[in-house]
């Protein structure tokens, strides 16, 4: 930290009238202070705990012939907490900070901003140090100082962040390397406890970069988590995390677009365990088999049934939570495709209609599959209503046998009747 010193305060001229300090004055100050530093035991001029020596008393002190500093040097002198700041960084100047008019002049600012950088700088990684100590009081004040100075004034914490950033690399280096093995939530803790995101936003648009550079490391851990480790969900975890850092819009993109990845991987390794779905995948699957049988004229329609009734529970299908959805659907899909091929291969109608039925028991069939299955069912109705068929007669056998009878009985006694005319 450059060490700042105020010859005025040295000269126990802060009292004293700016306009009546001149030249004869300040000799005269000088004087004495030289005299006191002389006649010391050490040879040293004790200054707010710093041992100044000779040389560097009259240093400064000569520094008081430019006027401009002898008014810019009188003014901290009279403004404690500024000139407690600049010697050892006090922290109060923050909360007892008020605005000044001098700070708008170039020249002051040009004059105080390389001591004010240091003493800024030392500040801020003194609280960032104390995880229990605010920062923001600190933050809310601008530092004032030159461009030039501006990397000097954040120096302690950019190279804090940095260090970081390197810690978070060598923990995707961990995750990488399969030959050992890692504890992954206690990797992902320690990329939380890193990255600090709640004091990582707090931190003003000069670290900007530096907050990118974090979330874009944290986030190569959580992919990595994920593409190597193959455990989707900590992975997920990770980025979750550090869609709450302040990010430009290109990091921001990617976060969401790496989240709803993993978000569907780690869906599907929950989907992949899930004995519900397991045992209900497998049905989904056999009765795609039925449903090809089902189609094949030489396939007994009863035995069908007894297929389905032996391992399909409507009920139980129905109860499902509703994140199995998709398996009702397809099992309603396949039911009345079931429906379908029974009557394409059988002419089984009524069957046909009780497949259809299930499907529609289970309630989730919507937009063109019900209206697929609504429009079936219109027709099987329409066709058993012209056929005359009832579920006792599902194929219109009696009906034909009835009608074949009487068209046999009124030929027989046609017959007769002719041949009693030709006698």
């Amino acid at each position: 930290m450059i060490q700042f010193i105020n010859p005025v305060d040295i000269l126990n001229l802060a009292a004293t009238d700016l306009t009546s300090i001149d030249d004869t004055v300040i000799k005269r100050a000088k004087k004495a202070t030289l005299a006191e530093i002389d006649l010391s035991d050490d040879g040293f001029f004790n200054y707010h705990e710093h041992q100044l020596t000779r040389s560097d008393c009259e240093r400064v002190i000569d520094e008081l012939e430019e006027r401009d500093k002898l008014e810019f040097y009188h003014f901290i002198a009279n403004y404690p907490v500024l000139n407690k700041f600049l010697i050892s960084g006090d922290e109060s100047f923050f909360t007892a900070f008020r605005h000044e008019s001098i700070y708008k002049l170039p020249e002051f600012v040009k004059f105080i901003s390389p001591y004010f950088a240091a003493a800024y700088d030392s500040a801020l990684w003194k609280a960032w140090q104390q995880y229990t100590t605010p920062i923001d009081h600190i933050i809310a004040v601008e530092p004032i100082i030159v461009p030039d100075d501006v990397d000097n004034a954040y120096k302690s914490l950019r190279n804090d962040l940095n260090r970081k950033i390197e810690d978070i690399r060598g923990l995707y280096a961990k995750v990488e390397d399969l030959e050992q093995e890692v504890n992954l939530k206690a990797i992902a803790a320690q990329a939380d406890i890193l990255l600090d995101k709640d004091r990582l936003n707090m931190l003003p648009p000069y670290f900007q970069d530096l907050r990118n550079a974090m979330v874009l490391s944290t986030r190569k851990l959580g992919i990595q988590i994920n593409n190597i480790r193959g455990d989707a969900a900590i992975g997920r975890q990770v980025i979750e995390t550090l869609k709450g850092v302040l990010t430009d819009g290109v990091t921001r993109e990617k976060l969401v677009k790496d989240y709803e990845l993993l978000l569907n991987a780690e869906q599907q390794e929950a989907n992949a365990n899930d004995p519900v779905r397991i045992k209900y995948n497998e049905l989904v699957a056999s009765l795609t088999e039925v449903y090809k049988a089902a189609s094949n004229p030489q396939t007994s329609v009863p035995g069908v049934r007894k297929w389905v009734d032996e391992h399909i529970n409507i009920e139980e299908i129905k109860a499902l939570d509703v994140k199995y959805h998709n398996i009702k659907n397809q099992i309603a899909v396949k039911l009345s495709g079931v429906g379908a091929a029974i009557y394409k291969g059988h002419r089984e109608r009524f069957a046909a209609l009780e497949y259809l039925e299930m499907a529609e028991q289970i309630g989730v069939l919507e937009g063109e599959p019900l209206d697929a299955v609504l429009h079936f069912r219109n027709i099987l109705q329409e066709e058993i209503t012209k056929l005359g068929l009832t579920p006792d007669d599902p194929h219109g056998v009696n009906k034909k046998m009835i009608r074949d009878m009487i068209i046999i009985g009124t030929v027989i006694i046609i017959i007769v009747i002719f041949s009693k005319g030709c006698f």
